[in-house]
């Protein structure tokens, strides 16, 4: 569950949004480039989605 808030920290409007988010900023220096990517699995046999638990399902992968 996440912290409680205080009304005085409650963000007020967009301004204080966006300069929230640019705090977290790396700046351009420390920038790098990466990949993302999904995965997405699925029984051949059916097209069905494994579940988690299931014999070879996605917690043995």
């Amino acid at each position: 569950m996440a912290a409680a808030v205080e009304a005085e920290d409650a963000i007020a409007d967009r301004r204080e949004l966006v300069e929230w988010f640019e705090r977290g900023c790396k700046p351009p220096e420390d920038w790098r480039c990466g990949t993302e990517h999904e995965k997405f699995v699925f029984r051949r046999s059916d097209l069905s989605r494994p579940g988690y638990d299931d014999p070879d399902g996605i917690g043995e992968l």
